[in-house]
């Protein structure tokens, strides 16, 4: 599975920007929205409390002012 931090418009859908993160792995970003790791396989909105998790963890920096961010997964 590949895993996507996705930034987009706000008045549209838009692809701004996309960043594969991955490498923070399956367990600790189910863990990070929730969700339990076999069934962490959709699309999910990024909130502030979810944005400051990958924040602490992986120093990702997300302006929710500038777009909406969704955590993508992709793949088997």
């Amino acid at each position: 599975m590949k895993y996507f931090l996705s930034k987009y418009s706000h008045t549209s859908d838009d692809l701004l920007a996309e960043v594969d993160v991955s490498h923070i792995g399956p367990e600790n970003l189910a863990g990070i929205f929730g969700q339990e790791v076999e069934t962490f396989v959709e699309s999910y909105r990024v909130g502030s409390k979810e944005a400051a998790t990958l924040r602490e963890i992986a120093g990702i920096e997300l302006d929710l002012s500038e777009g909406e961010y969704f955590l993508e997964v992709f793949g088997q």
